[in-house]
Protein backbone atom coordinates (compact mmCIF):
# COMPACT_ATOMS: atom_id res chain seq x y z
CA UNK A 1 0.00 0.00 0.00
CA UNK A 2 1.48 3.30 -1.45
CA UNK A 3 -1.13 5.92 0.36
CA UNK A 4 -0.69 6.90 3.79
CA UNK A 5 -3.90 8.07 3.63
CA UNK A 6 -5.67 5.50 3.09
CA UNK A 7 -3.77 3.69 5.94
CA UNK A 8 -4.59 6.41 7.96
CA UNK A 9 -8.48 5.36 7.48
CA UNK A 10 -7.77 1.95 8.36
CA UNK A 11 -5.68 2.61 11.16
CA UNK A 12 -8.90 5.34 12.18
CA UNK A 13 -11.32 2.62 12.15
CA UNK A 14 -9.58 -0.43 14.12
CA UNK A 15 -8.61 2.28 16.65
CA UNK A 16 -12.44 2.91 17.27
CA UNK A 17 -12.82 -0.88 17.23
CA UNK A 18 -9.95 -1.93 19.69
CA UNK A 19 -10.17 -0.32 22.52
CA UNK A 20 -6.97 1.53 24.56
CA UNK A 21 -5.21 1.14 21.26
CA UNK A 22 -2.94 3.91 19.61
CA UNK A 23 -2.09 3.67 15.73
CA UNK A 24 -0.17 6.67 14.02
CA UNK A 25 1.31 5.66 10.17
CA UNK A 26 4.48 7.33 8.87
CA UNK A 27 6.30 6.71 5.73
CA UNK A 28 9.44 5.88 5.81
CA UNK A 29 10.74 6.85 2.47
CA UNK A 30 8.82 9.04 0.25
CA UNK A 31 8.65 8.87 -4.22
CA UNK A 32 8.08 5.73 -6.40
CA UNK A 33 8.71 3.23 -3.71
CA UNK A 34 6.86 4.91 -0.88
CA UNK A 35 7.10 2.47 2.15
CA UNK A 36 4.98 3.03 5.23
CA UNK A 37 5.32 1.94 8.59
CA UNK A 38 2.83 2.16 11.50
CA UNK A 39 3.36 2.48 15.01
CA UNK A 40 0.72 0.86 17.56
CA UNK A 41 0.45 1.49 21.36
CA UNK A 42 -1.49 0.00 23.63
CA UNK A 43 -2.52 0.31 26.79
CA UNK A 44 -4.01 -2.38 29.43
CA UNK A 45 -3.78 -4.18 33.00
CA UNK A 46 -1.28 -6.69 32.51
CA UNK A 47 1.08 -8.70 29.92
CA UNK A 48 -1.83 -11.23 28.95
CA UNK A 49 -4.36 -8.27 28.18
CA UNK A 50 -1.85 -5.63 26.05
CA UNK A 51 -1.13 -9.32 23.81
CA UNK A 52 -4.79 -9.47 23.42
CA UNK A 53 -5.53 -5.79 22.31
CA UNK A 54 -2.26 -5.77 20.22
CA UNK A 55 -3.45 -9.16 18.70
CA UNK A 56 -6.62 -7.86 18.06
CA UNK A 57 -5.87 -5.02 16.23
CA UNK A 58 -2.99 -6.60 14.18
CA UNK A 59 -5.73 -8.78 13.04
CA UNK A 60 -8.06 -5.85 12.08
CA UNK A 61 -5.03 -4.37 10.04
CA UNK A 62 -3.85 -7.20 8.18
CA UNK A 63 -7.37 -8.02 6.88
CA UNK A 64 -8.56 -4.12 6.25
CA UNK A 65 -4.94 -4.20 3.57
CA UNK A 66 -5.54 -4.73 0.04
CA UNK A 67 -3.48 -7.68 -0.75
CA UNK A 68 0.28 -7.79 -0.64
CA UNK A 69 -0.42 -5.10 1.49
Amino acid sequence: MGDESRLGEILDKVMKEVPRVYLKSRPTHFGRDVRLEATLTATGDGADELEARVQEAISKIEKRLPRGG
